[in-house]
């Protein structure tokens, strides 16, 4: 029986694309590198440090961190290209009534969400990239969301639009719900409001 309903955000509650690809280039343009639309698509939906990874491989540990402190207190710059998914209130707010719901992201905060109406006080628990070491497809996000609500990862399921997020619903134990047909999920949706038959 399902409890829990959790959800990525990128490319699921909000379309980020953009936002994200003028972000990643900025990055990118640190290191010299010009990155095409075509190629970021590669790494769409990394987190920022396996960005900063990428472009900075040799710098150590100190180095880096520091860089993902000033590139994450930038981020807010391109808020304005983030757009909602036009079913997302619709569908958080029937969840609400009838299950316990999260967020569980890579992304470094949520402020975007706030931003476009969504009040955070609906969610039971929310994880974003500090509070996690291993990234997706890892199952550590997730476990962590659970073990906060007290469930079993069974009677969870997360929502996602990436392989990583299979792999990670998977190695956690519970059912995942796709949106787009990008990769296959234990279910693949093609709007949001089509999670509850799903449930």
């Amino acid at each position: 029986m399902i409890k829990a309903v959790l959800f990525d955000v990128d490319g699921v509650l909000i379309d980020s694309f953009r936002a994200n690809y003028l972000f990643y280039k900025a990055i990118a343009k640190d290191a010299n590198i010009n990155v095409s639309r075509k190629e970021y698509e590669k790494h769409f939906g990394r987190s920022l440090m396996d960005s900063i990874n990428i472009f900075f491989p040799k710098e150590n540990k100190a180095k880096k961190l520091k860089r993902w402190k000033r590139y994450a207190n930038s981020y807010h710059k391109f808020h304005k290209y983030v757009r909602l998914n036009p079913n997302a209130k619709r569908i958080l707010s029937y969840l609400k009534g009838n299950y316990k719901i999260g967020i569980v992201t890579s992304r470094v905060n949520c402020d975007v969400l706030r931003e476009r109406g969504i009040d955070f006080k609906m969610f039971d628990v929310i994880i974003m990239a500090k509070d996690f070491k291993k990234s997706k497809s890892h199952p550590e996000a997730l476990l962590k969301a659970v073990k906060k609500l007290k469930i079993k990862p069974n009677e969870a399921i997360y929502i996602g639009d990436m392989k990583e997020d299979v792999g990670a619903a998977r190695n956690a134990g519970m059912k995942s719900i796709i949106l787009g047909n990008r990769v296959k999920g234990t279910y693949n949706i093609t709007n949001l409001k089509q999670i509850k038959k799903h449930l």
